[in-house]
């Protein structure tokens, strides 16, 4: 397949998690406040058995096409599954995760409350500490 646009492939995981049942997709655009992708797709399944289905079915199509993810972190006892695509990430939550997480508010602030002097996944598992997760 030819290489596609990021906003592109965002869509087509968003597409492929919609036709899999998943529920409250969101696609967040953070070309300008991120340095690690362009976008976060997140959606969320309704039991774990759902989670992986939908994660199986996006790897599977985006093989086919080769493009394949280049990590994958799943963990039952988190109830979150993340697929990294390079220029989109894919999360997938059951609710009660998804609701504990709420990554989409921290993704969506303004830029300015970010600090930009360390790197963002620290940022990211700070955010995680101080919202003590399981």
């Amino acid at each position: 397949m030819s290489q596609i646009s990021s906003e592109e492939k965002a869509k087509l995981i968003a597409d492929l998690c919609e036709e899999l049942k998943a529920v409250d997709i969101k696609t967040i655009d953070v070309r300008e406040t991120s340095t690690v992708t362009d976008f976060y797709v997140v959606c969320t399944g309704n039991s774990e058995p759902h989670l992986k289905a939908i994660a199986t079915r996006v790897h599977m199509d985006l093989k086919h096409k080769d493009m394949d993810y280049n990590t994958v972190d799943a963990d039952e006892q988190s109830h979150w599954v993340v697929q990294d695509y390079g220029n989109v990430i894919l999360h997938i939550f059951h609710p009660d995760a998804r609701r504990h997480y709420n990554i989409e508010e921290f993704w969506m602030r303004n830029s300015q409350d970010t600090p930009w002097d360390c790197p963002e996944n620290q940022i990211l598992r700070d955010e995680l500490m101080r919202r003590n997760t399981y």
